[in-house]
C-alpha cells in the first residue's frame, strides 16, 4: 500500500504537475490537513492547490456544503474529467473511473494504456500503482 501514503502521493502528483508545467493543482480529498500540507509543498514549486470549496463563493459554497459526500464527489469527478492532466492512485475506484472516462477521449487504442510502468498511463491521465495490479478496475468499470 505504498501508494496510499501521503508522502508517495504528494511526490508523484507534484512531480507530474511539474513535468506538465501546471501552475494549478485541483485536489479531491476529504482530508483537509493533507490538502494543506500539499498546498504548502506546491507553493515551494510556485504552484497553487485548489479544491471545489476554493473555486466557489458565497451562496454556492453554502449549497455545496449541503450536498452529500457522494454528491460532492460527483462535483470533483466532473471537474477532473475536464482537467488538462489527471493523476490518481491505483487502489482508488474513483481514480480509475475518472481515468477510464478520460481515456475514451485520448484517441489511444489497443490497450497500451494498461501496459506501461503505471497502473494506467495515457496522454490524459496517470493512475499510479504497479502495472496490472488492479485488473478488476480496468476490466469492469465502464467509461
Amino acid at each position: 500500500w505504498v501508494y496510499s501514503r501521503y508522502e508517495t502521493q504528494a511526490a508523484l502528483f507534484l512531480s507530474g504537475a511539474t513535468n506538465a508545467s501546471l501552475p494549478l493543482i485541483y485536489v479531491a480529498s476529504g482530508d483537509q490537513d493533507e490538502v494543506a500540507k500539499l498546498s504548502a509543498e506546491a507553493a515551494e514549486r510556485d504552484m497553487t492547490v485548489t479544491t471545489k470549496f476554493d473555486v466557489l463563493s458565497g451562496p454556492e459554497v453554502a449549497k455545496l456544503g449541503e450536498l452529500s459526500w457522494d454528491q460532492q464527489g460527483m462535483v470533483d469527478f466532473l471537474v477532473m474529467g475536464k482537467a488538462s492532466v489527471f493523476g490518481g492512485v491505483g487502489h482508488s475506484s474513483f481514480a480509475w473511473n475518472v481515468a477510464l472516462a478520460r481515456h475514451v477521449l485520448s484517441g489511444e487504442e489497443g490497450g497500451g494504456h494498461l501496459k506501461g510502468e503505471q497502473a494506467l498511463s495515457d496522454a490524459l491521465s496517470q493512475v499510479y500503482g504497479k502495472a496490472g495490479e488492479y485488473p478488476e478496475y480496468a476490466s469492469t468499470l465502464w467509461p
